[in-house]
């Protein structure tokens, strides 16, 4: 269910990310400004379950959100065309980052667990 405070809260940080690209002049969208915002919050401070919720609730209505992308694409295709080179190779370079990002952030972690499980039941 979506709860009408936190669906506020989830705007309020898309709206910070918007003001902070403003002010900074950052060529990074402002809705990616505010959702890593929110992830450095969640890191600190665990969500509401109400907050979950509610998120998992946008989730379903995900599909929604590309329809303005799609409507771009075919707007831009002439310009995306004389591009395909440079944004296939962004697209695979970005792909490849995140795998070994991804990777080491696992494998990292899982040292770490192993490591407290092998020191609890050590004890």
């Amino acid at each position: 269910m979506i709860n009408p405070f936190f669906l506020l809260v989830i705007f309020v940080y898309q709206i910070m990310g918007e003001v902070l690209r403003e002010l900074l002049g950052l060529p990074i969208p402002g809705a990616i400004i505010g959702m890593l915002a929110l992830l450095v919050t969640f890191a600190f401070v665990r969500p509401p379950r109400a907050m979950v919720e509610t998120a998992s609730a946008l989730i379903r209505f995900l599909p929604l959100f590309f329809i303005p992308a799609g409507v771009g694409i075919m707007a831009f295709t002439d310009e995306l065309l004389a591009n395909l080179l440079p944004i296939v190779v962004a697209l695979v370079a970005g792909t490849l980052v995140a795998f070994v990002f991804t990777i080491k952030c696992i494998r990292r972690f899982a040292v770490q667990h192993s490591d407290q499980h092998t020191a609890q039941h050590n004890e």
